[in-house]
């Protein structure tokens, strides 16, 4: 894990393998701290710190919208440089006009980069991540 990888890991994985001697929730709390004192520590004032952490705050409308990703959905909205065809301000599973999935939207609120809530099921499939 010591080599740059080119897909995200999961925090529980990374704490495992830098804090393995320790149980799952001392291991992730290590971590957190470690990444906290990284974000801190600088090798002088006017420097950098030894590790930059970005966080993304999310945030969604208070009636939500969700996005329908198909590209070829015969009911698209959006312009040909979107990457969803069609927005729902209604709660709802699926898009009305191709049957696909939708998913929610939801905005940082640090950046302002909007995402797509979704996770992958047993299948790996993508499916809208369900919200607690």
């Amino acid at each position: 894990m010591l080599e740059r990888l080119e897909e995200p890991v999961r925090v529980e994985e990374a704490a495992a393998h830098i804090f393995g001697n320790l149980d799952s929730e001392k291991r992730l709390d290590a971590l957190y701290h470690l990444i906290e004192l990284g974000s801190m520590a600088r090798p002088s004032p006017d420097k950098p710190p030894l590790l930059p952490a970005r966080y993304h705050l999310f945030m969604r409308s208070p009636q939500g919208i969700w996005a329908c990703l198909n590209p070829h959905c015969p009911g698209r909205e959006s312009s040909d440089g979107a990457r969803w065809s069609r927005l729902f301000t209604e709660r709802r599973e699926r898009c009305d006009m191709c049957d696909c999935l939708v998913y929610p939207l939801y905005v940082c609120r640090e950046c302002g980069q909007v995402y797509l809530r979704m996770q992958e099921d047993e299948d790996r499939h993508l499916v809208p991540e369900a919200e607690n």
